[in-house]
This record gives structure tokens, C-alpha cells and sequence, in this order.
């Protein structure tokens, strides 16, 4: 064998065992992930069981999800299975836009009618894409790959949202308002996601029973309830965890039990 046949050969022998690499290393494992990534804006990438994908909202950065999404799903995977949009907002809507772009989709979950530009756009391209479209009114629900999500709250353009993976719940209403609270609160799950500066967080987390608290983004930077501490905000009963103290975020479940990991440095 010649000399350029053997590093023809070498070459390939490297792109394949790259391959298999990626392919271990993304490989699912029969456990949920919940990733909350320190970007700008709210974005939650659920990765199920059997390594489905999942987005919820997509941050306010274009730039960050499709980045993020190369790093998590083999280089070659091209299909999110759903999308969930629960406010058409710019901490949440860039983001999606863009995995849009990149990404084919399988279903979407979307608030009522649209009433900006970009989410008309964000419409346009899915349905142009093929993916299925379906506005989501309280009561609605999604199964994939035995995670069932279903919509628990539907009013003023948001949506809230229960996730169950057998045992474990997450209640997931990072677009929440204080007017939401009773009605948040029938639904008993150990994550609760909600925004930072929305009243009511600790008592919630108490009435649900969780165990996990993740903020996400601030609606007003100018809001006195972003200036309460996490000692205020009911740190000994429960961990919580914030992208700009934490970093990156990753809850993980068997279904029963969960594990927390972070990005911050000890």
C-alpha cells in the first residue's frame, strides 16, 4: 500500500473513531435531563429517556441555542421532536426563531393568537417546514418518549406548564405572573422554574413541595423582588439555583430520584 493510500486510510480510521465517540458520548441513558443554560433570556432543553429533544423557549440570544444544540446532539442529528413557547417574548423568542431555522421540528406548542412580526415568523417558518402547529389552551398535553407535558395555565399570552417523568414533576412557569399562583399551586412537583422577580416563589415552592427552585430571567430589572436574598427566598428548606450564581444547570431523573449539577466552580 502506498503512502497516500495508508494516510487515506489513517484518516478515515479517525473520522470514524470521532463518530464513535460522539455517537458514546450522546448516547441516551434512560434518564430525563433538564439543561438550563447560562445564556441570555429563558431557555430549558429537555433531553428525554431515549434522547429525544425538547426545547422551551429560546432565550434571547439567536446566536446561543443553535451553539448550544451543536454541543449536546450528535453532529449528524438534524430533528427536534417539539417546541414549547410559553411567552412571545424577547427573553424567550430570538432563540427559538433561529433552532427553527437550523432545525427540523416535529410539533410545536405555541400561545394564542400572535400578535408581533416575530411570531408570525416564527409560525411562517414551521409551517413552511411542515412541523405541526397546535395553540395550546389549559388542559392541552404532549407525551414523548414517556414524558408527558401538559399545559396547566393558558391566559394573557403565557403559557405554564407539568412535566412527569413516572414519579418525578416539574412545574415549569418561567413566564408566570403573581395572578397565577393559586392556580400553580394545585399541581405538586418537585422543580419548580420561575421567574426571579415574581412574588410568591417561596410560598409556592413550599405549597408544591419542591425540592429545586430554577429562576429564570428577571421580567423587570428595576423589580424590588430580584433584591431578596436566597435566605429570604427559603434556601433551608430547598436548593435553588440561578444561571448568573450557578451557570449551567442540569437536573437529572430516573424517574424517582434526582441529581443537580452545575457549572459553578467550588
Amino acid at each position: 500500500m502506498g503512502r497516500i493510500a495508508r494516510r487515506i486510510c489513517a484518516g478515515a480510521l479517525v473520522v470514524v473513531a470521532a463518530a464513535l465517540v460522539l455517537w458514546w458520548q450522546s448516547r441516551p441513558d434512560g434518564r430525563l435531563r433538564l439543561i438550563f443554560p447560562a445564556t441570555s433570556g429563558d431557555v430549558l432543553i429537555m433531553i428525554t429517556p431515549g434522547g429525544r429533544v425538547v426545547l422551551i423557549d429560546g432565550g434571547a440570544d439567536p446566536s446561543a441555542l443553535p451553539q448550544i444544540l451543536g454541543r449536546l446532539m450528535p453532529v449528524w442529528e438534524r430533528d427536534i421532536d417539539a417546541i414549547v413557547l410559553t411567552k412571545a417574548d424577547r427573553s424567550r423568542l430570538p432563540g427559538l426563531l433561529a433552532a427553527a431555522r437550523r432545525y427540523s421540528i416535529g410539533t410545536a406548542l405555541l400561545p394564542a393568537q400572535p400578535e408581533t412580526e416575530e411570531e408570525w415568523a416564527l409560525r411562517r417558518l414551521l409551517t413552511e417546514h411542515g412541523t405541526a402547529v397546535r395553540v395550546a389552551p389549559a388542559g392541552a398535553t404532549m407525551e414523548i418518549d414517556g414524558v408527558r407535558l401538559a399545559v396547566v395555565a393558558a391566559g394573557g399570552g403565557r403559557l405554564a406548564l407539568r412535566l412527569q417523568y413516572r414519579s418525578f414533576a416539574g412545574l415549569l412557569a418561567p413566564a408566570a405572573r403573581e395572578d397565577d399562583t393559586a392556580l400553580l399551586a394545585e399541581q405538586p412537583a418537585q422543580l419548580l422554574f420561575y421567574p426571579w422577580d415574581a412574588a410568591g416563589d417561596r410560598e409556592l415552592a413550599e405549597h408544591i413541595g419542591a425540592r429545586v427552585v430554577v429562576y429564570g430571567e428577571e421580567r423587570d430589572p428595576s423589580g424590588s423582588g430580584q433584591r431578596r436574598t436566597y435566605f429570604e427566598r427559603g434556601s433551608g428548606k430547598r436548593r435553588l439555583l440561578h444561571e448568573r450564581i450557578d451557570g449551567d444547570i442540569e437536573l437529572i431523573s430516573d424517574g424517582a430520584r434526582i441529581w443537580v449539577e452545575t457549572g459553578a466552580k467550588e
